[in-house]
Protein backbone atom coordinates (compact mmCIF):
# COMPACT_ATOMS: atom_id res chain seq x y z
CA UNK A 1 0.00 0.00 0.00
CA UNK A 2 3.19 2.32 1.00
CA UNK A 3 4.31 1.48 -2.33
CA UNK A 4 1.24 2.08 -4.00
CA UNK A 5 0.81 5.72 -2.53
CA UNK A 6 4.65 6.38 -3.20
CA UNK A 7 4.21 5.83 -6.82
CA UNK A 8 0.77 7.68 -7.14
CA UNK A 9 2.61 11.06 -5.31
CA UNK A 10 5.53 10.77 -7.26
CA UNK A 11 3.26 10.43 -10.64
CA UNK A 12 1.28 13.29 -9.55
CA UNK A 13 4.57 15.40 -8.81
CA UNK A 14 6.20 14.23 -12.33
CA UNK A 15 2.65 15.63 -13.88
CA UNK A 16 2.64 18.53 -12.19
CA UNK A 17 6.17 19.48 -12.99
CA UNK A 18 5.44 18.67 -16.15
CA UNK A 19 2.49 21.19 -16.02
CA UNK A 20 4.46 24.15 -15.10
CA UNK A 21 7.23 23.31 -17.63
CA UNK A 22 4.54 23.12 -20.55
CA UNK A 23 3.69 26.33 -19.46
CA UNK A 24 7.05 28.10 -19.02
CA UNK A 25 8.53 26.74 -22.28
CA UNK A 26 5.31 28.02 -23.83
CA UNK A 27 6.82 30.44 -27.28
CA UNK A 28 5.44 34.19 -26.38
CA UNK A 29 4.02 36.92 -28.61
CA UNK A 30 6.72 39.30 -28.38
CA UNK A 31 10.20 36.60 -27.69
CA UNK A 32 12.97 37.81 -29.56
CA UNK A 33 14.37 34.43 -30.67
CA UNK A 34 10.39 34.02 -32.70
CA UNK A 35 11.14 37.51 -34.49
CA UNK A 36 14.89 36.51 -35.19
CA UNK A 37 13.55 33.04 -36.79
CA UNK A 38 11.37 34.82 -38.90
CA UNK A 39 13.25 37.57 -40.04
CA UNK A 40 16.05 35.07 -41.19
CA UNK A 41 13.61 33.24 -43.40
CA UNK A 42 13.97 32.31 -46.97
CA UNK A 43 10.17 33.61 -47.97
CA UNK A 44 10.24 31.97 -51.61
CA UNK A 45 9.92 28.39 -49.98
CA UNK A 46 7.78 29.79 -46.82
CA UNK A 47 3.74 29.71 -46.82
CA UNK A 48 1.78 30.83 -43.69
CA UNK A 49 -0.97 29.01 -41.80
CA UNK A 50 -3.30 30.31 -39.15
CA UNK A 51 -5.68 28.20 -37.55
CA UNK A 52 -9.16 29.73 -36.93
CA UNK A 53 -10.06 31.09 -33.35
CA UNK A 54 -8.52 33.32 -31.07
CA UNK A 55 -11.48 35.78 -31.80
CA UNK A 56 -9.44 36.53 -35.33
CA UNK A 57 -6.29 37.65 -33.63
CA UNK A 58 -4.94 34.45 -35.27
CA UNK A 59 -6.44 35.35 -39.03
CA UNK A 60 -5.13 39.42 -38.42
CA UNK A 61 -1.42 38.32 -37.48
CA UNK A 62 -1.43 35.98 -40.53
CA UNK A 63 -1.97 38.63 -43.19
CA UNK A 64 0.69 41.36 -41.49
CA UNK A 65 3.27 38.65 -41.56
CA UNK A 66 1.81 38.63 -44.95
CA UNK A 67 1.99 42.41 -46.00
CA UNK A 68 5.19 42.64 -44.72
CA UNK A 69 6.39 39.69 -46.84
CA UNK A 70 7.16 37.44 -44.77
CA UNK A 71 5.68 34.62 -46.31
CA UNK A 72 4.57 34.01 -49.89
CA UNK A 73 0.82 33.11 -48.90
CA UNK A 74 -1.60 32.22 -46.05
CA UNK A 75 -3.56 28.75 -46.04
CA UNK A 76 -6.59 29.75 -42.78
CA UNK A 77 -7.31 26.01 -41.82
CA UNK A 78 -10.30 25.28 -40.40
CA UNK A 79 -12.75 27.92 -41.95
CA UNK A 80 -16.97 27.40 -41.44
CA UNK A 81 -18.13 25.52 -44.77
CA UNK A 82 -19.93 28.64 -44.92
CA UNK A 83 -17.89 31.28 -44.13
CA UNK A 84 -16.94 32.98 -47.95
CA UNK A 85 -13.47 34.49 -48.33
CA UNK A 86 -14.94 38.05 -48.88
CA UNK A 87 -16.62 37.82 -45.65
CA UNK A 88 -13.17 37.26 -44.03
CA UNK A 89 -11.07 39.94 -45.90
CA UNK A 90 -14.28 42.67 -45.11
CA UNK A 91 -13.03 41.91 -41.48
CA UNK A 92 -9.20 42.99 -41.88
CA UNK A 93 -8.91 46.66 -43.43
CA UNK A 94 -7.25 47.28 -46.57
CA UNK A 95 -6.84 42.95 -46.95
CA UNK A 96 -9.16 42.32 -49.93
CA UNK A 97 -5.85 42.14 -52.46
CA UNK A 98 -3.76 39.99 -50.56
CA UNK A 99 -7.19 37.54 -49.84
CA UNK A 100 -7.63 37.78 -53.56
CA UNK A 101 -4.15 37.01 -55.00
CA UNK A 102 -2.74 35.03 -51.68
CA UNK A 103 -4.52 34.02 -49.06
CA UNK A 104 -6.27 30.34 -49.62
CA UNK A 105 -9.05 29.17 -46.60
CA UNK A 106 -9.40 25.38 -45.99
CA UNK A 107 -12.74 24.38 -44.80
CA UNK A 108 -12.51 20.36 -44.56
CA UNK A 109 -10.72 20.85 -40.60
CA UNK A 110 -12.87 20.47 -37.22
CA UNK A 111 -9.74 19.76 -35.21
CA UNK A 112 -6.25 20.90 -34.34
CA UNK A 113 -5.32 17.55 -36.29
CA UNK A 114 -7.60 18.62 -38.95
CA UNK A 115 -5.73 21.83 -39.37
CA UNK A 116 -2.77 19.12 -39.44
CA UNK A 117 -3.82 17.55 -42.27
CA UNK A 118 -5.26 20.23 -44.03
CA UNK A 119 -1.68 22.42 -43.61
CA UNK A 120 0.50 19.72 -44.99
CA UNK A 121 -2.10 18.83 -48.10
CA UNK A 122 -1.79 22.49 -48.73
CA UNK A 123 1.71 22.71 -48.17
CA UNK A 124 2.86 19.73 -50.52
CA UNK A 125 0.07 21.37 -53.18
CA UNK A 126 2.34 24.62 -52.94
CA UNK A 127 5.44 23.10 -52.55
CA UNK A 128 6.58 24.64 -49.80
CA UNK A 129 9.46 23.30 -47.21
CA UNK A 130 8.77 25.86 -44.65
CA UNK A 131 5.61 26.91 -42.77
CA UNK A 132 4.98 29.98 -40.23
CA UNK A 133 2.44 28.79 -37.96
CA UNK A 134 -0.18 31.38 -36.50
CA UNK A 135 -1.82 30.41 -33.22
CA UNK A 136 -2.71 31.18 -29.88
CA UNK A 137 0.53 30.55 -27.79
CA UNK A 138 -1.16 27.65 -25.26
CA UNK A 139 -2.19 25.82 -28.33
CA UNK A 140 1.49 25.81 -30.16
CA UNK A 141 3.02 22.63 -28.94
CA UNK A 142 -0.01 20.71 -29.28
CA UNK A 143 -0.90 22.65 -32.74
CA UNK A 144 3.06 21.69 -33.63
CA UNK A 145 3.18 18.52 -32.59
CA UNK A 146 -0.31 17.88 -34.86
CA UNK A 147 1.71 19.04 -37.57
CA UNK A 148 5.02 17.01 -37.15
CA UNK A 149 2.96 13.68 -36.95
CA UNK A 150 1.42 14.10 -40.81
CA UNK A 151 4.76 15.76 -41.78
CA UNK A 152 7.85 15.71 -39.99
CA UNK A 153 9.58 16.74 -42.83
CA UNK A 154 8.38 20.29 -42.44
CA UNK A 155 9.88 23.54 -41.17
CA UNK A 156 8.25 24.72 -38.92
CA UNK A 157 8.19 28.63 -36.67
CA UNK A 158 6.24 29.50 -34.53
CA UNK A 159 4.34 32.95 -34.23
CA UNK A 160 2.19 32.61 -31.18
CA UNK A 161 -0.74 35.22 -30.48
CA UNK A 162 -0.85 36.20 -26.90
CA UNK A 163 -4.31 35.22 -24.95
CA UNK A 164 -5.57 37.62 -22.73
CA UNK A 165 -7.20 34.69 -20.74
CA UNK A 166 -4.15 33.30 -19.63
CA UNK A 167 -1.73 36.01 -19.99
CA UNK A 168 2.06 35.37 -19.89
CA UNK A 169 2.46 37.31 -17.05
CA UNK A 170 0.40 36.91 -13.65
CA UNK A 171 -1.64 33.83 -15.40
CA UNK A 172 -0.99 32.00 -11.74
CA UNK A 173 -3.70 34.61 -9.94
CA UNK A 174 -6.61 33.41 -12.60
CA UNK A 175 -8.73 30.98 -12.34
CA UNK A 176 -9.88 30.65 -15.64
CA UNK A 177 -6.20 30.48 -16.83
CA UNK A 178 -5.75 27.59 -14.52
CA UNK A 179 -8.31 26.02 -16.58
CA UNK A 180 -7.32 26.67 -19.94
CA UNK A 181 -3.51 26.11 -19.49
CA UNK A 182 -4.58 22.48 -17.65
CA UNK A 183 -6.84 21.57 -20.04
CA UNK A 184 -4.37 22.34 -22.72
CA UNK A 185 -2.08 20.77 -20.86
CA UNK A 186 -3.89 17.59 -20.87
CA UNK A 187 -4.76 17.72 -24.71
CA UNK A 188 -1.02 18.06 -25.30
CA UNK A 189 -0.44 14.84 -23.13
CA UNK A 190 -3.01 12.93 -24.99
CA UNK A 191 -1.77 14.06 -28.48
CA UNK A 192 2.30 13.14 -27.45
CA UNK A 193 1.37 9.98 -25.47
CA UNK A 194 -0.97 8.80 -29.09
CA UNK A 195 1.44 9.15 -30.89
CA UNK A 196 4.71 7.66 -29.09
CA UNK A 197 1.81 4.73 -28.73
CA UNK A 198 0.16 4.57 -31.77
CA UNK A 199 -2.63 1.75 -31.58
CA UNK A 200 -2.80 -0.85 -34.37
Amino acid sequence: MQKLLRFVIFGFLLWLGGFFLFVATLPREGDPGVAVHVLTLQTENTGIIALTGGGGKRIGAAVDLLSDQRGQKVLISGVHPDTKKQELAAQYSGSALLFDCCIDIGQRALTTKGNAIETRDWIIAQGYDTAILVTTDYHMPRARAEIHAVMPELNVIVWPVASTAAPAKGWHTSPEAWRILLTEYMKFLAVRLGQLLPIA
